[in-house]
């Protein structure tokens, strides 16, 4: 599916592609969006996350607050410890008892 960009002002979209593309080509910053969509898309998108941000610093008059490496962890504790969990199988771990407990008393997860 194409989509179009819309008319606007030619020098405000330099201006964010400049910006944008460095971001965009990080690699850990928009790989899957990059493989899913192309580079393109993967820069449209990160001009958008620009232009948000920046009009919503005008608007509100606000500087902007970086969420922290942690926001995905506070927003949603369980998704991220069920990405965890995925992410240790794939390397090989065997899927322990993960209910919360003192480390010290059981000495970390046994076979």
């Amino acid at each position: 599916m194409a989509t179009l960009n819309r008319p606007g002002n030619p020098y405000l979209k330099a201006a964010l592609g400049t910006a944008a593309m460095p971001i965009a080509s990080r690699p850990n910053s928009c790989s899957p969006r990059i493989a899913r969509h192309g580079r393109m898309k993967a820069i449209g998108a990160t001009q958008h996350s620009i232009l948000t941000a920046a009009w919503h610093m005008l608007a509100y008059g606000e500087c902007y607050q970086d969420p922290g490496a942690t926001i995905f962890t506070r927003r949603d504790p369980v998704q991220a410890k069920n990405d965890a969990v995925k992410r240790l199988n794939a390397l090989g771990y065997r899927d322990c008892n993960l209910k919360r407990c003192n480390s010290r008393e059981l000495g970390g997860c046994r076979d």
